[in-house]
């Protein structure tokens, strides 16, 4: 496992201006933030509050504080096996992917998550409340998504539907 901490939410926004980034204003200084640095490779990825914290303490991510985590930030890639999951309907942690994501399926209900790089996702992207922004190419097999849920900077090349997808 590559460098992978939790630290305040206030030193993560020095270093990376996240609260200009995310809805995270009614979040303490002291509330946490799960840190990647460099490339980073998971079996799978919860985007729930809880699920999250169970995730970091069960893969031994050290906390800086009692702070509850409010996402994860990735300085680098980050490849998936499985899932990145948010069933939260209304919110959920934010995830920020400075590099490329490639993950086996992704499914957001309530989480902002933002790909600086390119996302491809073998099988399944489904969206139903939350911001995904991706700065590169979208890959996806099938998409079953609400069309303000996946947001490509670039202008896309055809709908997102179901059925192959491919942005550009």
């Amino acid at each position: 496992m590559n460098d992978i901490r939790a630290i305040a939410l206030r030193d993560a926004d020095r270093d990376f201006g996240l609260r200009s980034l995310f809805s995270l204003a009614g979040a303490g200084d002291g509330a946490q933030v799960i840190v990647c640095v460099g490339d980073t490779g998971l079996e799978h990825l919860p985007l729930d509050f809880a699920a999250l914290e169970v995730w970091a303490r069960a893969t031994g991510v050290p906390k800086a504080g009692p702070g509850a985590v409010l996402g994860v930030a990735v300085y680098g890639d980050l490849a998936v096996s499985g899932w990145i999951i948010n069933a939260e309907r209304d919110s959920g942690p934010f995830l920020w992917v400075r590099g490329d994501v490639r993950a086996g399926g992704f499914a957001t209900a309530g989480s902002e998550v933002r790909v600086e790089g390119a996302l491809e996702v073998a099988r399944t992207f489904a969206g139903v409340r939350g911001r995904t922004v991706v700065g590169g190419d979208t890959g996806v097999l099938a998409a079953p998504v609400r069309e303000e849920a996946l947001r490509p900077v670039r202008p896309r090349r055809r709908p997102v539907s179901w059925g192959l997808v491919r942005t550009r």
